[in-house]
């Protein structure tokens, strides 16, 4: 029995060692979840003043997440907060946020910032964003095409038809008239 003894402590030793090797990853995963992630947008070209849908996931639930427009490239100017939203039981937002009207044209980053789903660290999702310069207005109808004219021509048009028509029938009947024989 007195053999036995060592070889149960190595036994148990190299059973500690192994449950802590075990152990030990999960537990890094748990404190290091991933931080960062893309944000789903609805489109990636925008002008000034023009709305754009947003929403990600993966963040605590019930938590607050601010969208903010970060410039890149070699389009200046400060980051900008576009909104807060509040996740869901999942942790997910969606929502939209509006591109300040004197947004300058360039290339951006959309990014959405909160706690991660582990509600301690914090996670930030991006997308590519281009605000192109604003179109100048068109001038339209009262259809929604065409200019302002200050006439309404669609029923001097409508008019005019009805007269050729009327005019082209008058004839026709007159035509045959003249070639019926005479009783």
């Amino acid at each position: 029995m007195g053999n036995h003894l060592p070889i149960m402590k190595r036994a148990l030793l190299l059973t500690i060692v192994l449950v802590f090797l075990f152990l030990l990853p999960t537990a890094a995963v748990a404190q290091y979840p991933p931080t960062v992630g893309d944000l789903v947008i609805d489109k990636t070209v925008v002008e000034p003043g023009e709305s754009v849908r947003v929403s990600g996931g993966g963040f605590c639930p019930g938590t607050q997440v601010t969208v903010t427009l970060v410039p890149t490239g070699s389009t200046t100017g400060a980051p900008r907060a576009l909104g807060t939203f509040t996740t869901d039981a999942s942790g997910n937002f969606a929502g939209s946020v509006i591109i300040p009207t004197d947004t300058p044209p360039g290339t951006y980053t959309l990014q959405a910032t909160g706690q991660s789903s582990d509600c301690v660290a914090t996670r930030v999702l991006s997308a590519n964003l281009t605000v192109r310069a604003a179109q100048a207005a068109v001038a339209r109808g009262p259809r929604g095409f065409g200019a302002v004219t200050g006439i309404e021509a669609l029923p001097w048009v409508v008019g005019g038809l009805a007269v050729i028509g009327l005019g082209t029938g008058m004839v026709v009947i007159s035509r045959r008239r003249s070639r019926a024989p005479l009783s």
